[in-house]
């Protein structure tokens, strides 16, 4: 049994990919290219579908649907199966299998000949980003709201010699299936200065407090000794 001569790395929903083999001459036809999908679920249990991709129904004629292997594109050494993995369904956890047959008949009995097949291969989800299979990228900010941070940020941005530091690099995460947001650049330009100005009156509100208490605490001593 022959193998397809194209490879099935890196295969994307709904791609098209041309599927090659050893020809087959006249007397080998027709054929079929039959797909099956498996999936394993959560129990151990393991779900099939099948179905022939390179079959479609010629005109009727006389009441009677013909399959007609030339519409659909197939030849005695190639096909292109588009949209893939149609007419199966896409499942990103699910493994693909391709065969190419050769049915034959012997008196009242129809049986296949397996010509080609492939190893088990996955579909990866469609790339939009247009970057070698890289989804889109969006870039996400962590911020702590709390006085101590605020410090930190400070403390960080002069360095410990007093010398400018550079900036901690933005944390990425991928964003699957879209475009990139614009409100990811500018949210972070209007959240930034509102948590600093917020931590600074906190700051102002402390140091405030603080010596309030001790003027009071002063005027206590001061009363202690009067009397």
């Amino acid at each position: 049994m022959a193998s397809f001569h194209n490879s099935f790395n890196g295969v994307a929903q709904h791609s098209d990919l041309l599927l090659e083999w050893d020809p087959v001459d006249a007397m080998g036809q027709p054929l079929v290219i039959h797909a099956r999908l498996l999936n394993v679920t959560g129990d151990y249990k393991v779900n099939t579908f099948e179905t022939d991709i390179s079959s479609e129904f010629a005109p009727p004629e006389k009441g009677l649907c013909v399959v007609d292997n030339n519409a659909a594109g197939l030849t005695g050494d190639s096909f292109l199966w588009k949209d893939l993995p149609s007419p199966l369904p896409f499942l990103p956890t699910a493994t693909y299998e391709l065969q190419v047959l050769r049915q034959g008949q012997v008196g009242d009995i129809f049986s296949d000949l397996v010509i080609a097949s492939s190893t088990p291969f996955a579909v990866s989800t469609e790339d939009r980003s247009g970057n070698n299979g890289g989804d889109w990228q969006t870039v996400g900010y962590f911020i702590e709201f709390s006085p101590l941070a605020f410090i930190g940020l400070i403390g960080r941005r002069q360095g410990i010699n007093g010398t400018p530091s550079e900036p901690s690099k933005p944390t990425v995460l991928p964003h699957s299936h879209g475009n990139p947001d614009s409100s990811a650049a500018i949210v972070p330009g209007l959240v930034v200065p509102l948590v600093v100005g917020i931590s600074i009156c906190v700051l102002l509100c402390m140091q405030r407090r603080r010596k309030r208490m001790l003027e009071e605490r002063q005027k206590e001593r001061e009363t202690l000794v009067i009397d």
